[in-house]
Parts: structure tokens; sequence; C-alpha cells
């Protein structure tokens, strides 16, 4: 027993002991107060300026406000931008040049204005009474967390489908207790190669991650940044830097968030767009007017698949749909938004894993999975690992082949699907968002279903799913450009294109033969 308490709490308390001695160490260069009254019709965000002194090592800033149905989010802001964000997280903040507190970044604290943004996430009362105290450290007062800057890595280097999870939430969402090695327990649990860490409005993770992933020689870590706004949800992929979400600020627009994920190389996917809840989930349904050409992908399939694949799903792919109608070509991908990595979930929530989302990319690295999502090379498994597995093959008329996220040139594509898992269940083939094929799967493991997607002259976007009476399998798009039939080399046309030869061979006979007449009359004369 004392060897089992040795083991436990013995690191425990020396931690104790060190963040008591660091505290003992810094220095109360000063303290200020705050308060007020927050209305719902003075706009979204609040701003509150402060004046950090010279030698401040930490920022100390404790809210509180009262109990009930109202809901403020709370955030940071540095002269040189956004610092972080906890949202509704009602803990004191620690803003620090060697740590700070979840949601926030480290890194030198500049003397002059900071501020301190309150947002209105929810405001049922006529107002809401908030106070605060700022207080402001010559040294630290918490033990750093190991960090390192962020490298490209390539776990795998090998052209392949890779399984992940594209919608995952660390400790460093303010409503989320999962640690990184939990997630990585659950990721591979579930066999999965990657996940993207997309906590809400904060890249603080990602050095942590990257410091972490040394120990993660399985399992690739995506830097993600769920950019959580008021209207709608969206996740960064591939940023390295905070994007302001404070939509209607300052005349802040949806397209800025958008233009700024592009211009820092990144790719932007909008997360369950039709999670509205009937106000129950604040600002998760998407109801933003934006410029789709710079939308990557859509979360076609989000959290409990039992929940919500009849409920929530159904409208996401029409969305989808609409959206490629118009010309956009968005990637689907599956994200579980799991907060507490599959540990103690509530019947709504799903674990890591599920929905688990394929991607055929080049290698396993950060560069190469966003770059398969970027072309469409994308399909879901629903319900995560339990649904069928599918192989997608194309063959066009001239003998070229390919998979998902390719445009094969014919007047009709051979389709062919292996898959396991699915006895008794339909391979549904759907052209510009309407089925066109439907056949049931006879055999559980790898049975194999030939489809023929038909090419219209305007040419088509197909895409198949695999369903059990409600979805359990979808890939993204493939496209077809129409090529006659007599011009791809195929179809009926061929019969008559023989005759064609035929008749220029005998003329070709009739002329040698006319010649050869010709040259004998000459000789006998």
């Amino acid at each position: 027993m004392r060897k089992r308490w040795g083991g436990q709490l013995g690191p425990a308390l020396a931690l104790a002991a060190c963040m008591t001695a660091l505290f003992l160490a810094a220095a109360l260069l000063s303290s200020l107060s705050v308060g007020g009254e927050i209305r719902a019709e003075d706009g979204d965000y609040v701003s509150v300026d402060f004046e950090v002194p010279e030698g401040t090592v930490e920022i100390h800033i404790a809210t509180e406000y009262p109990e009930g149905g109202d809901v403020l989010d709370w955030g940071v802001w540095a002269p040189e931008g956004m610092r972080g964000w906890g949202g509704g997280l009602r803990d004191a903040l620690i803003v620090g040049v060697d740590d700070s507190t979840r949601g926030y970044q480290v890194g030198p604290i500049t003397p002059g204005t900071w501020t301190l943004v309150i947002g209105k996430a929810a405001i049922e009362s006529e107002f809401v009474t908030w106070s605060g105290s700022i207080e402001f450290y010559d040294a630290a007062t918490i033990v750093a967390r190991p960090r390192r800057p962020t490298e490209p890595l390539v776990l795998e280097d090998a052209k392949r489908w890779y399984a992940g999870d594209f919608h995952v939430h660390s400790s460093e969402s303010g409503d989320a207790p999962a640690t990184l090695a939990d997630i990585y327990t659950r990721a591979r649990e579930q066999a999965l190669d990657f996940v993207v860490l997309s906590d809400h409005n904060t890249v603080s993770g990602h050095g942590l991650q990257a410091s972490a992933q040394a120990d993660m020689g399985d399992l690739l870590l995506i830097r993600g940044n769920e950019v959580t706004t008021y209207g709608g949800h969206g996740n960064a992929m591939g940023v390295a830097t905070m994007i302001d979400h404070r939509i209607g600020f300052e005349g802040r627009s949806p397209d800025d968030i958008l233009t700024e994920v592009k211009e820092a190389g990144g790719l932007f996917a909008i997360n369950h767009p039709n999670l509205g809840l009937l106000g129950n989930c604040i600002g998760c349904g998407w109801e933003h007017d934006v410029d789709w050409s710079m939308v990557n992908a859509l979360e076609v399939h989000n959290g409990n698949y039992d929940v919500s694949i009849s409920i929530f799903t159904p409208g996401v792919i029409e969305l989808w749909e609409e959206r490629l109608s118009e010309g956009h070509r968005l990637a689907a991908i599956g994200g579980s938004d799991d907060h507490r990595a599959g540990i103690d979930l509530e019947p709504y929530q799903s674990p890591v894993g599920s929905p688990t989302t394929w991607v055929l990319a080049d290698s396993l690295s950060e560069a190469d999975i966003l770059r398969g999502v970027e072309e469409g090379r994308t399909w879901l498994q629903l319900a995560g690992p339990s649904s069928p597995m599918l192989e997608l093959t194309l063959e066009a008329p001239d003998g070229a082949l390919g998979t998902i996220g390719d445009t094969l040139r014919g007047h009709a594509l051979e389709v062919t699907l292996v898959v396991s898992g699915a006895q008794g269940m339909k391979a549904m083939l759907y052209r510009d968002g309407v089925r066109v094929e439907s056949i049931e799967i006879d055999g559980d493991m790898d049975a194999r279903v030939s489809l023929t997607a038909e090419v219209p002259e305007e040419g088509a976007r197909f895409h198949v799913e695999i369903s059990d009476g409600l979805p359990v399998a979808i890939t993204s798009h493939f496209y077809g450009d129409h090529v006659p039939a007599e011009a791809s080399g195929g179809g009926c046309q061929t019969a008559p294109d023989h005759d064609y030869l035929g008749l220029l061979l005998l003329l070709g006979y009739l002329w040698i033969f006319r010649r050869r007449s010709h040259l004998m009359e000459t000789l006998q004369r």
C-alpha cells in the first residue's frame, strides 16, 4: 500500500510543492478591479481595456456573474492580437510567458494596453452584472508544460487510404477535459492513423501536441482550430495562427475568416451545419452567408450515429449537394466532436473515431492528409469502425483508371466496389444528387459490386452510399466528362467503324487493279 501511495501521491505532492514555491517567489506588481453591466442589445462583444505594467510575467484574471440562463464567454487580446479564448469557462485564467491556463498562448507579455473581451453567448436577463479582478506578477506561478515548435512530420511514407477523425477536442477547449494521452489511447483503440485537434478559438495546444507527438509515433496529430462563432462553427486546419472569430465586431465578416485561413495556407471545413438544436447548442448551426469557393469540406456527419443519421445528416447531405450543384467541390468529412476521449459520454455524444473518415494521401503527414481532403479523396464510415469497409475503382471506356476525387472521360464509367461487412445492404449510386442505381450486396467479406455511371452530355458528379435502410457509408464525389461512345472507343458505334474500313480496303484494291491493268496495256503496245 505504501508503495502504491508513493507512486501516486509522490509526484502530486512534489508538483504542489513546486507550484507553491513558484507562487511564493512571484511578487504582485499591481492589481485592479473591473466590472459592469452586459446588455444583449449592445452587440455580441464588449471590450474592457486594461494597462499591463513593465516587468509582468503573468496576468491573472478572475471574473464572476450570477449562475442561471445567461452565458458569457471570455477572451484576452494583447497589443499584438488575440492571445486566447476560454469561452464559457468560469475558471480564473492566467496568461504567461512560459505557460498559460488552457485556451491561452504562451509568450512575452508586452507592456501597454490589453483587452478583456466578453462574448454574449446567451443573454436571457435584461442585463447581466459581472465583476472581476486583474493581477500582474513579476514571475511565473505555474509550472511550464513541455512545448515545442511544430515541424513537418511524416509518420509513414506510403500512398494509401488513412483513417482519421477531423473533429476532436482536447482540454485546451474550455468545455473539454480530454488529455492528449486520453485521445491517443482512444484513437489507437479505433485503429485511427490521425486526428485533427480542433479546440475552440485557440491554437494554444499546438506546442503541446508537437511535444506529445514524439511519444505518439503511430498517430498523427493534425493542427486544427474550431472557429466558434455565434452563427456557426468551422474548422481551420493546418493553420498556426489565431483566427479572430468575432463576426460583426468592427465590421469583421465570415469571408474575412475564410480569407485569413486560405492566406495562412490552411483548409476550412464547415462543422455540423444542421445542428441548430432549436437554440440548445449555442451557435452550432451554420447561418453565415459565405463565399463557398473558399470552403474545402463539409462535415457531412457529426457525432452519435443513432442520433444524427436520421435527424441531422440528411439535411447536411442535401446542403452538400446544393453547393456542389453550384460548382463548388466540397469533400465529405466526418467528426466525432468528442470532448472526453470516449470517457463518461452522454448518450447523445460520440467517441473519437465515430464517424471515421478515410483519406487517400501520398503519406501520413499533415500536408498530404489535408491535400487529400482538398482533392476530394475521402469517404466516411458513418458509425465508425463498425461500419462497412469499401474500396472504389473507376474505369473509363479508354481504359483510364481512377477513384474517388478523380475526373474521367467517357459516355459511361464502370464503378467497381469491394465491400466488407455489408451483407444484405444496398450499394447505391447517385448522379448529381439523385439515386440512379441500387444493387443488393451479396456476401459479407470482399463482396464485389459493379455499377455503371452514365455520363450525360453536360457531364456529371457521382457518389456512392452503402445503406442498411439508412446510410452507413458515403463517398465524396468522382466526376465524368462526357465523350461520345464513338470518340471514346466503346459502345455500339464500333461495328460501323469496321464497315468503313472494309469499304476503304475495297476501294484501294480496285485502284491497284486498275493501275495494274493500265500498265499491262502499255507493255503490250
